[in-house]
């Protein structure tokens, strides 16, 4: 059943994900072991670390001691940082936010349209004040 406002599984699992990077203790940590500890898919991890690398939140090496790790320290990567590299900025409705592509009709005169900027800007501003460390991310110096 989906709820109001639920959290996709890309930012749940990508916020799992990069707390288990964060934890390594500044080594290389493989998508293989965070799969197997957090139950998850390794196809859809290794997607995820793909978008947070593009994003240059982590770091990859190949080999046998390959794996991910931060490219800079966890206090310093937002829960923000996280969810706009894996969806994009946050949004609660089309019309909220500054988006030049969307034209609604009541846009000057939706009643509602306070609600959700309201909702919109508690929620990124939460996203922006919290960090992995907040999430239990050991406080690592990127290497």
């Amino acid at each position: 059943m989906r709820g109001f406002l639920q959290v996709s599984s890309r930012s749940h699992y990508g916020l799992r994900l990069m707390t288990q990077i964060a934890n390594a203790n500044g080594e290389f940590i493989s998508l293989h072991t965070i799969a197997r500890r957090e139950n998850l898919s390794f196809g859809y991890l290794e997607e995820l670390a793909g978008q947070l690398r593009r994003h240059r939140l982590i770091v990859a090496a190949r080999g046998a001691r390959g794996g991910y790790k931060l490219a800079k320290p966890s206090e310093k990567i937002s829960i923000s940082d996280i969810v706009a590299a894996l969806e994009g900025h946050t949004k609660t409705l089309a019309c909220v936010g500054n988006n030049s592509n969307y034209r609604c009709p009541m846009q000057l005169r939706c009643p509602s349209k306070f609600v959700w900027q309201k909702l919109n800007d508690q929620i990124n501003k939460t996203l922006s004040s919290m960090t992995l460390v907040d999430l239990g991310g050991a406080k690592l110096k990127a290497k």
